[in-house]
């Protein structure tokens, strides 16, 4: 959101809330009852300007039809609440502890900036000029009170402050690549430029006086007011937090959040400097590091058990070869000794794998069947995805060669087929396949890694959704 459209929405905002007002409205709430002046009443009810009166202890007796439609209330609503019901609490304290002492002393107030609720829940800001009528004996019987709008004004000073009346300082605000608010000390949104709009998917942060706490999530309310409240009383410089901000349509997205604190001149908090920025891929990344360092600390594991396991298999096999000598006559025990050592054999080689999976061993790039590789490593492969995905292994026709380290490339293999099991938490089908395929010159000088010629293509493709199609080359 640029300046310009800033101050478009500021003005687009005047016209929305200016007040329409018939000319033989009759009053609903007298001003004064006690008085036989129905002229007058209807005069003031008319007023194009903001009036209300109290009793002496602050309830509220009347409010003209400018009120009302300013703030959205009906007379019902009005009638008999006390006005600072009408207040953030923040406000009814200054109001009790600052406004109503010194207007009992002086019996007037004059334009004293407040806060206040519309029917709607969004806050304006006012000021608040006040009258006392007395009576025969002195006593305080009304207070005439006149509210002045000035919201779109104050907007229009955060617009000038945020930049310090550098346009090149609000240009940068409004083009900033991370989502920038100016927040009121009530906690509205007075400002927001159109990184801040886009990562929430809204535009009505401006015009709606949306509360910043109400774009967090519930979980992260609690520590966020604590923080705020910390920078308010001096305890910190800046609040600097993750938090889950909500979108339009109700979408979490984790940010950091940064807020920092402007005074004026007075020292009194202005308004809040609210800086965003989306940690999705940051988070993401995080995982995946944390994923990777316990896959590592699983092959550590791996490779350890599979170089005992390995060992035992090798007595096993020994002690195998030897007895079967002794049956040369019985053909029967040679037949179950043999079959013990094929089965022991398979286990040594299901060892080399884990091996291989642990990355024990060296590189040692040699002719490789890719063929022979894929289709002996499918058993494996079928008990890591489980029965609830149908593997398939399509090879070409022939016996292609690769000069790759062995280990290594079933490594890959298992690395990508885990990644497809994870896309397809339901179940599914998963398909690996190796092709032929030739890498032209023009690819190979838009990657550097490769170089022009023939190659093995080992394709592993599933059913899932969130990942994208797995590709070894």
């Amino acid at each position: 959101m640029t300046n310009a459209n800033s101050l478009s929405a500021i003005q687009s905002n005047e016209r929305a809330w200016r007040v329409e007002l018939p000319s033989t409205s009759r009053p609903a709430m007298p001003f004064f009852p006690d008085q036989n002046g129905g002229v007058y009443e209807t005069l003031l009810n008319n007023l194009p300007v903001m009036l209300h009166t109290m009793d002496g202890s602050g309830r509220m007796v009347s409010a003209n039809a400018a009120w009302c439609a300013t703030l959205g209330y009906q007379p019902d609503d009005i009638i008999g609440r006390g006005f600072s019901e009408f207040l953030p609490l923040e406000m009814r304290s200054r109001l009790v502890t600052e406004i109503y002492p010194k207007f009992l002393v002086t019996s007037a107030i004059r334009d004293a900036e407040i806060i206040i609720h519309r029917k709607d829940g969004s806050l304006a800001t006012m000021r608040l000029s006040m009258t006392a009528y007395r009576g025969d004996k002195g006593r305080l019987e009304r207070s005439v009170c006149v509210l002045q709008d000035i919201s779109d004004t104050k907007l229009r000073e955060v617009v000038g402050a945020s930049g310090k009346g550098d346009p090149r300082l609000r240009a940068a605000f409004a083009a900033a690549a991370h989502g920038l608010a100016v927040v009121s000390p009530t906690g509205t949104i007075e400002l927001a430029n159109a990184a801040m709009c886009a990562l929430l998917q809204r535009d009505d942060l401006e015009s709606h006086h949306v509360p910043f706490d109400g774009i967090l999530h519930q979980e992260d309310r609690p520590n966020f007011i604590s923080g705020v409240r910390d920078l308010l009383m001096g305890k910190i410089n800046v609040l600097k937090s993750d938090v889950k901000l909500l979108t339009g349509q109700g979408r979490v997205v984790p940010c950091s959040l940064s807020v920092a604190l402007v005074r004026n001149n007075k020292g009194e908090p202005e308004q809040l400097i609210v800086q965003t920025a989306d940690i999705t891929e940051r988070r993401q990344a995080q995982e995946r590091m944390q994923k990777a360092q316990k896959m590592e600390a699983i092959g550590q594991l791996t490779g350890g058990l599979a170089h005992d396991f390995n060992n035992l298999l090798t007595v096993i096999i020994g002690n195998l070869q030897l007895i079967d000598g002794k049956f040369q006559n019985d053909d029967k025990s040679a037949k179950r000794v043999g079959e013990a050592i094929l089965a022991a054999q398979k286990g040594s080689e299901l060892t080399r794998q884990l091996l291989a999976v642990a990355r024990k061993q060296e590189l040692a790039p040699v002719d490789v069947n890719v063929n022979q590789l894929v289709k002996g490593i499918e058993p494996l492969l079928a008990r890591t995805i489980g029965e609830s995905i149908d593997l398939k292994v399509i090879t070409l026709a022939g016996d292609p060669l690769a000069v790759i380290d062995a280990s290594q490339l079933e490594s890959a293999v298992l690395n990508l087929v885990i990644n497809a099991r994870d896309a397809m938490e339901s179940g599914g089908k998963l398909t690996i396949e190796t092709q032929a395929v030739i890498i032209d010159k023009t690819y190979a000088d838009q990657h550097i890694e490769v170089t022009a010629g023939p190659y093995v293509m080992i394709a592993v493709t599933d059913t899932g959704s969130g990942m994208a199609q797995d590709v070894l080359e």
